[in-house]
């Protein structure tokens, strides 16, 4: 079932969300969710595949991966892409502490995502930035 909904969810559309929905929670299905990420063509999949992807959850050892995948996703030329990504930093932010090690560029990125033209992502960078401790 997992290999057929993320085919689908690969393929994008109209159930895009629906689609990342039946997959929430299914672990079998990460390795192909991180690809999407990573690669998938429409910038709807790659955002929806981010929303799956914890950040927070310790004990998975693709954790930093997943922190380095939002990390570079700031940068994405997709508004829903950026949003999920500032998203998943705050999910590794409110149960890990600050941002790893590396990270150091994230500050200005998330600094100048506070005035991009989406209100939802000016929003969550800007509270990102307050959970950093930074202004």
């Amino acid at each position: 079932m997992a290999r057929a909904l993320v085919a689908r969810l690969a393929a994008g559309g109209p159930h895009t969300w629906r689609v990342r929905n039946a997959l929430d929670g299914l672990t079998q299905a990460l390795p192909a969710v991180r690809r999407l990420a990573d690669g998938a063509e429409s910038g709807e999949v790659r955002a929806a595949a981010l929303s799956l992807l914890d950040g927070d959850d310790k004990t998975d050892e693709h954790t930093p991966d997943d922190v380095r995948r939002f990390l570079r996703a700031l940068d994405d030329p997709h508004e829903p892409v950026r949003h999920e990504a500032v998203l998943g930093l705050g999910r590794w932010v409110a149960a890990a502490g600050p941002l790893p090690p590396g990270s150091e560029g994230a500050h200005r990125r998330l600094t100048a995502l506070t005035t991009d033209a989406s209100p939802r992502l000016r929003q969550a960078a800007t509270s990102l930035l307050e959970a950093l401790g930074t202004d």
